[in-house]
């Protein structure tokens, strides 16, 4: 198979394709390391040379490109600017390969970047550039990795594992309403790291009522929080009968859990 990955910056690219090209037992190429070991420096690095410009690297980086889709069993892994020199698009677009776009939230995104290790190279479009900034370029470069690709794979909140089955599944089977079952994969995760969030709360809120004797069940805040969400969200055509359930699950499973942690000391 001949396989490119394209995204924005944070999404996931070198992670996936190295993982997903040791599954496949392809070679896996990233651009930017191709780019560092044919010119010397990294993207990063030349870029903060004030010698050199954008349009010098992305003709560089053009070179590059040209060189890595004239090979067979690969997957590649580009840059998140890639898109940016209209002769790449082009290239990309002419070629044989299954391009994929793997997207993820924009929060995500910035999740993911400022939590990461700092390198040598850095990432110069982050220090330079505000967060309403890095936003519209987010935005901007979106319809470009959309226009090329030929799957968009959604990795929010998954495993890159996860997403190299997925992706691997889908180029085999070819399946309809990919792009949609993978962004309702991608949800589904999203509300089991938030139950995992909301339950590591309510583990700090068990200690405070053991503490101050505070009652576990507190009726009147449960019957006004079912209240509140069921007047919030009518107008998404969401039926009280399912948010009472889906709170009942939920409120359920944190009092057990608050019983369990605050009994011994009561």
């Amino acid at each position: 198979m001949k396989i490119l990955l394209i995204g924005f910056m944070g999404v996931g690219k070198t992670t996936v394709g190295r993982q997903l090209a040791t599954k496949l037992n392809h070679q896996f190429i990233d651009l930017d390391v191709a780019f560092k070991t044919k010119n010397g420096v990294g993207p990063s690095e030349f870029l903060q040379n004030p010698a050199h410009t954008e349009q010098a690297f992305r003709e560089l980086e053009y070179d590059i490109l040209a060189t890595s889709l004239q090979k067979d069993n690969v997957v590649i892994s580009t840059g998140g600017g890639v898109v940016m020199l209209p002769a790449n698009s082009t290239l990309i677009a002419q070629s044989d390969f299954e391009v994929i776009y793997l997207d993820s939230q924009f929060s995500t995104v910035l999740d993911r970047l400022l939590s990461a290790p700092k390198t040598a190279e850095g990432r110069p479009l982050m220090d330079n550039l505000s967060v309403s900034e890095f936003y519209d370029l987010w935005m901007m470069r979106k319809p470009k990795y959309a226009a090329l690709a030929k799957l968009k794979v959604v990795t929010d909140y998954k495993q890159p594992m996860t997403l190299v089955d997925e992706i691997k599944q889908a180029l085999e089977a070819q399946t309809q309403l990919f792009e949609e079952r993978s962004a309702i994969d991608a949800v589904d995760n999203e509300l089991f790291y938030l139950l995992k969030k909301r339950f590591t709360l309510v583990k700090q809120l068990a200690a405070y009522k053991a503490q101050t004797g505070l009652a576990i069940v507190q009726p009147e805040r449960m019957l006004g929080m079912q209240e509140r969400l069921i007047n919030e969200f009518a107008s998404l055509e969401m039926p009280a009968s399912f948010i009472k359930q889906v709170l009942e699950v939920v409120t359920k499973r944190a009092i057990k859990h608050e019983e369990q942690l605050i009994a011994p000391d009561r």
